[in-house]
């Protein structure tokens, strides 16, 4: 069996509203031309406004069919779901950016890539040049809508089509297996962080028993978001002193920004009120809400020149600092709707944005978060995939209000383990840090997250301070490196709750379990289990088990 993509209908939305069915697709009104791969180009009669142009197909295989749900930004709920899937979403609106597409925030649809999977059945979908916004939605007649987002004003309107990938699991390609490891002040310290603590910290690093090749600052060395200069804790040369400490010790220094926004209090938000962008009204555009701030933080308009130059003077001064990477945060921010400046689209202001961080950083590696996850080259080298994470399971009145990017473990393994997928041909995949002395977190928690994180992604970072650590708080992450030093992602299935994923390395094929439940679940498998834990038969609550197929072991069930 296999699933097929047969297209069926237009729907065209904007100044023109409209529907073109088969086999001709035209109208009085326009014209549409379908080219290979499912391309085309749209020919209207005057200059119009076109939002978006959706691709209806009937998505012919074996139902009942499942659809993967990219989240539009790193901290987006990703997974499978089902075409009557329903899913509420948080009250304030002024929450939606911080884990929805504010343009098209109906939780049912997916962003810039996807696979429909039934069975042993399975294509994976994506735009084959990165020219357009595609958004997806599996409906429940059994059609697939592939929206091409243009949100423009022209008289021809082309795209130049979609990847259609058939194979039996919906992984890209891996580049790479060894995995970058490093240090970050975020998730001990969060804002309280100081130049004397951080130095504190430099000075046992070449102490622990791993190789670490990043020591990177978090937010708290700002004056305040939007105006990147040091404060009061941080004094003149300090942060050259932390960058010369860290190379001296062999690794690379990096460093916080959100260049695309700035808070209510910032001298920015004050002095330069027209380098914000603007909504129709000619307001600035609100793009969420931090406590940790002063509230509300709002959308720089990255096209505008002078904002340009701002922050290509801000990072020239961080990379003589001696910061060689750089944790640009915030980034859905450049994908706003609003009156750009130098941009007639939102995508094209995302990717003068992104040109401009890349071209000021001079080569830094750039870190993505609150990032469009996007499996193309060029925007990220690092990406987070998933929401925060945090020293507890799950924060359960956020759950309750239906806030999909809450912080979390359980929020960010969930999110960890689905776009695994993505293989890290593109981005080396972020899944955030894990805890080596959890406060909060239990012991099993502790050890589902480490062996998740490294076994599902390409980077390990912690934030427990340095030199409260002795060399056994480090003794899961060796295991797990010496027993899979080279483990490479095949598949994964699974519920929101418990999955399984299968990969393989140089001594045969693993196959893992992860229970996010906070049940107990049956496990019938046969194997070696690596870094045993817990009784044959069952998987915990909150569990995560692994098992190497060798030649002559076969899985029961």
């Amino acid at each position: 069996m296999e699933i097929k993509l047969e297209l069926c209908k237009i729907l065209i939305a904007g100044d023109l509203n409209t529907e073109l069915t088969a086999p001709t697709f035209n109208s009085s009104d326009c014209v549409f031309q379908p080219t290979a791969d499912f391309g085309f180009k749209l020919t209207v009669g005057r200059e119009t406004r076109i939002r978006d142009v959706t691709l209806r197909f009937r998505a012919d295989g074996p139902w009942p069919m499942r659809f993967f749900r990219n989240g539009f930004i790193s901290w987006s709920p990703s997974y499978e779901i089902e075409p009557a899937y329903k899913e509420r979403v948080v009250p304030w609106k002024v929450l939606w950016a911080h884990y929805l597409d504010t343009v098209y925030p109906q939780p049912e649809i997916g962003h810039f890539f996807t696979y429909l999977r039934s069975g042993d059945c399975c294509v994976r979908i994506s735009p084959s040049t990165w020219e357009s916004l595609v958004h997806f939605r599996l409906n429940s007649d059994r059609t697939l809508d592939v929206i091409v987002e243009f949100g423009q004003r022209a008289t021809e309107f082309t795209f130049a089509g979609l990847e259609v990938v058939e194979d039996s699991a919906p992984v890209w390609p891996h580049a790479r297996t060894e995995k970058l490891w490093g240090w970050t002040s975020w998730y001990y310290y969060y804002t309280r962080i100081n130049a004397q603590e951080l130095l504190k910290n430099t000075k046992h690093l070449v102490q622990i028993p791993v190789r670490l090749s990043l020591f990177q600052i978090d937010d708290g060395w700002e004056q305040r978001v939007g105006d990147w200069y040091e404060n009061e804790r941080f004094p003149t040369g300090s942060l050259r002193h932390i960058a010369d400490e860290a190379r001296a010790a062999g690794m690379s220094a990096g460093i916080w920004m959100a260049p695309f926004i700035c808070e209510r209090r910032s001298r920015l938000f004050t002095l330069h009120r027209d380098w914000l962008l603007q909504d129709s009204d000619g307001s600035p555009v609100v793009a969420g809400f931090n406590p940790l701030w002063s509230g509300y933080f709002y959308a720089l308009d990255v096209t505008h020149p002078e904002v340009q130059s701002y922050l290509q003077e801000r990072i020239a001064y961080l990379l003589d600092q001696g910061f060689t990477m750089f944790k640009f945060d915030f980034l859905y921010a450049g994908l706003l709707e609003g009156q750009w400046y130098g941009a007639s689209t939102r995508y094209e202001a995302f990717l003068k944005g992104m040109e401009l961080l890349r071209r000021a950083s001079a080569g830094a590696l750039i870190m993505g978060c609150g990032a469009p996850v996007m499996p193309a080259t060029g925007f990220y080298d690092i990406l987070r995939i998933g929401p925060d994470t945090a020293d507890n399971w799950e924060d359960r009145l956020l759950k309750a209000l239906a806030f999909g990017g809450r912080v979390s473990a359980y929020n960010a393994l969930r999110n960890s383990v689905n776009r695994a997928i993505l293989g890290n041909s593109f981005f080396l995949r972020d899944p955030d840090v894990v805890f080596l002395r959890p406060k909060r977190l239990s012991r099993e928690e502790r050890r589902t997250l480490i062996l998740a994180n490294y076994l599902l992604s390409d980077v390990i970072f912690f934030s427990d301070p340095l030199y409260g650590l002795d060399h056994s708080d480090f003794d899961l992450l060796i295991d797990i490196q010496r027993e899979i030093p080279d483990f490479r992602i095949e598949d994964v299935r699974g519920t929101t709750d418990l999955y399984v994923f299968t990969g393989s390395c140089s001594r045969g094929k693993v196959r893992g379990y992860l229970n996010l439940s906070d049940t107990v679940h049956p496990l019938n498998v046969q194997g070696k289990e690596l870094l045993r834990n817990g009784a044959d038969g069952i998987i915990g609550a909150h569990q995560m088990r692994i098992f190497l197929e060798e030649a002559d072991v076969k899985e029961r069930g």
